[in-house]
């Protein structure tokens, strides 16, 4: 099996060990870097290609370190088709499950929390435990994929507009979950009751957070906005463009749907943007 791994000046010591650690147990190991200690260096130039390298290569195996282990995660994570798992001391048992029921390929460890003993014996059975394969395991990684691909396709989709029109019309953040017969709510802000708003929510993406978009009844020039009707005789505008998330505190009283009329029209209004 290779090995890619990669830190930042955070897990270099640690990094130079595991090297040889990992030679010593007879694996093939790619170092990414950083090659040399450099205070001000970033820790996303040497995990991006460790990502990368995993992500291409379905047999191999990525180990990437830092401070705390979360920001190289997060780092990794972006890559299609990786699943990097943070340790940073404690239950070992995580590590195991990491791999049973994650079938994480990247292992993320925080330098600054764990001695070299302690890496060395999470990062041993890491690479030694094997996935489950259970169906609930593979159905659940599955429904991770698939939110990637309903990412990329509207990031596309977004970008393709914004080429259109000349200006970021999309910002990189704004993602459209749109299907029919979601809930249509009102958004508590924390500022009372004197300020509600109604949400159109486009999908529940866990148990309480919800991608939504605001609704105004206040149109501003320059901006697209889709009519509909959230109430009887009450006409809103959504801002297409202002995709964001909701938690269960704020996005109260749900009530509504968004019926396949609306969807279609949504959906038209995009690709007459697309058009242009």
């Amino acid at each position: 099996m290779k090995i890619f791994i990669g830190t930042d000046h955070a897990g270099f010591e640690l990094k130079q060990a595991l090297v040889s650690y990992l030679k010593e147990l007879g694996y093939e190991v790619e170092d990414m870097g950083a090659y040399e200690l450099d205070s001000e260096d970033d820790y996303p130039d040497f995990i991006a290609p460790v990502a990368k390298a995993v992500a291409k290569d379905s047999k191999a195996k990525g180990i990437i370190l830092g401070g705390s282990g979360q920001g190289e995660a997060i780092a990794a994570n972006r890559f299609r088709g990786v699943r990097a798992a943070v340790y940073y001391g404690g239950i070992l048992n995580i590590v195991r499950l990491s791999r049973e029921h994650n079938d994480a390929n990247i292992l993320s460890l925080g330098a600054r929390f764990i001695s070299e003993d302690e890496a060395k014996e999470a990062v041993k059975l890491w690479l030694e435990t094997e996935f489950s394969g259970e169906e609930r395991h593979l159905r659940r990684i599955e429904k991770i994929d698939n939110v990637q691909d309903e990412f990329d396709k509207w990031s596309i989709i977004k970008k393709q507009i914004n080429e259109k029109l000349g200006s970021p019309f999309f910002k990189p953040r704004d993602i459209f979950f749109i299907k029919v017969g979601k809930n249509v709510g009102f958004e508590e802000n924390g500022k009372g009751d004197s300020f509600r708003r109604p949400v159109l929510v486009l999908k529940k993406f866990s148990k309480d957070i919800f991608w939504g978009i605001p609704l105004s009844t206040t149109k501003k020039e320059g901006t697209y906005y889709y009519h509909f009707s959230f109430t009887k005789n009450k006409e809103s505008v959504a801002l297409l463009s202002q995709v964001r998330l909701f938690d269960a505190r704020r996005l109260i009283h749900k009530k509504g749907m968004i019926n396949k009329d609306d969807y279609d029209t949504i959906i038209q209004k995009i690709s007459d943007l697309l058009s242009r």
